[in-house]
């Protein structure tokens, strides 16, 4: 009896032994499929936060080149109107705008004048536009979350609040993208514009030159005319005199 309570006894704590090996296998093998799934979430969630903050970062860089791009085109077109702006302007002479084409030269050339004026305004309006919208943009960009910011992992509660503030802020990149596009097409309307505007401020004073060279040629030979027909009338009166007198 003693031998078989033994042996039982024995039995069981065989058995207790195995079943806390198995336990320790459980253990684990939970602990490593905690480990995978928590690896997975970090790798997939990782993807998913770097996808934005790269979206952000492309975004900025674009934004950046498209502000530099625009700068510069916008000090040329300002040094150009500059430099039209200092060529003497036309004088009006007399009773020549009574052609029509020197008046309607005339009347171009100082429209003109005054777009450039309007011009040289846009110009600054626009500097201050795409400075406002790069500085927004990077506001926004400073706010996207860095990368040693976020802890990542099955137990993290803020994951998805952290991903939508930075898509959020995501979005409000690519708005000011949008803008700073929007006024590099303005820009390129206005560029040429003012090469338009140079270009008819070129030919039209030509043509106010050239009429102005052709009514003082007019009146030069008008009065050249009535030189030689009062000099050939004091001829003929002076030929008369001496007939008289020879007579």
């Amino acid at each position: 009896m003693i031998n078989k309570t033994k042996q039982v006894s024995n039995e069981a704590m065989e058995y207790a032994n195995k079943m806390d090996e198995k336990n320790k296998d459980i253990i684990k093998i939970e602990n490593e499929l905690y480990n995978l799934i928590n690896n997975n979430i970090r790798s997939l969630k990782g993807v998913k936060y770097e996808k934005v903050r790269k979206q952000a970062r492309n975004a900025i860089d674009d934004i950046n080149n498209i502000h530099s791009n625009i700068k510069t085109i916008l000090t040329k077109s300002k040094e150009r109107l500059d430099e039209i702006k200092k060529q003497p302007n036309i004088k009006r002479e007399g009773d020549v705008l009574n052609n029509d084409k020197t008046k309607i030269a005339y009347i171009t050339i100082q429209i003109n004048n005054g777009r450039i004026e309007s011009n040289l305004l846009n110009i600054l309006n626009m500097k201050h536009n795409i400075d406002t919208i790069l500085n927004k943009a990077m506001d926004y960009m400073n706010d996207v979350s860095k990368s040693d910011q976020i802890v990542i992992n099955i137990d993290s509660l803020n994951m998805n609040d952290i991903y939508n503030k930075d898509k959020d802020l995501l979005i409000n990149i690519l708005k000011e993208k949008q803008n700073m596009e929007a006024e590099y097409k303005k820009m390129n309307e206005m560029y040429n514009y003012v090469n338009e505007t140079e270009k008819e401020i070129i030919k039209h004073k030509k043509n106010y030159e050239i009429r102005i060279m052709e009514h003082i040629k007019k009146e030069t030979n008008e009065k050249k005319k009535k030189f030689m027909e009062s000099n050939n009338k004091s001829l003929t009166t002076l030929s008369g005199f001496i007939q008289i007198y020879v007579l």
